[in-house]
């Protein structure tokens, strides 16, 4: 049997983290919190998921002692698969990586960035419509322009022959 260390853990390392619900997954230390000096917190990174969260250290296990308890792949658990994937690639380029930049290849060969979504750019094309969202000027091409007014006048003819009916 293992026995667990804790004491030599640092940031940056290579771990499995324990969450009510689920399987000891793989995770990178963020940052280590002191509540004494005795017990410690532990803020943990997914891989798989990049979910964070906030760990005593009973539920810590460090990944070259466990990888052969908690390491192995799982036939019904693709997004555990990934993440195990995901910790052996960081591990192999020597935890200069975290699970936010990890690359990793999904079904096809298209790779594909697990980190932060980019805002939507402006300004945004519609139908070669130009809407700026700083300037509230509005840009209109030539052919939207009579539809509009088109729309104006069969309204209004719509009012004049509503007002010339007969009482």
């Amino acid at each position: 049997m293992v026995v667990k260390n804790t004491n030599d853990l640092k940031e940056g390392d290579f771990v499995f983290a324990a969450v009510r619900g689920y399987p000891p997954w793989p995770a990178q230390i963020d940052k280590i919190e002191h509540k004494n000096n005795k017990y410690r917190y532990f803020r943990v990174i997914f891989f798989g998921t990049n979910e964070t969260s906030k760990c005593n250290q009973t539920n810590i296990y460090p990944y070259e002692e466990f990888k052969n308890k908690y390491g192995i792949q799982r036939e019904n658990n693709a997004k555990f698969n990934l993440a195990l994937d995901q910790i052996r690639k960081a591990q192999n380029c020597n935890g200069q990586t975290t699970p936010k930049n990890i690359q990793t290849k999904t079904s096809g060969s298209k790779k594909k960035s697990l980190s932060t979504p980019k805002s939507p750019q402006t300004p945004q094309i519609f139908n070669n419509t130009t809407m700026e969202t700083k300037n509230l000027n509005q840009k209109h091409s030539p052919d939207t322009l009579p539809l509009q007014s088109t729309v104006v006048e069969d309204s209004a003819k719509m009012n004049n022959n509503h007002n010339n009916k007969p009482n």
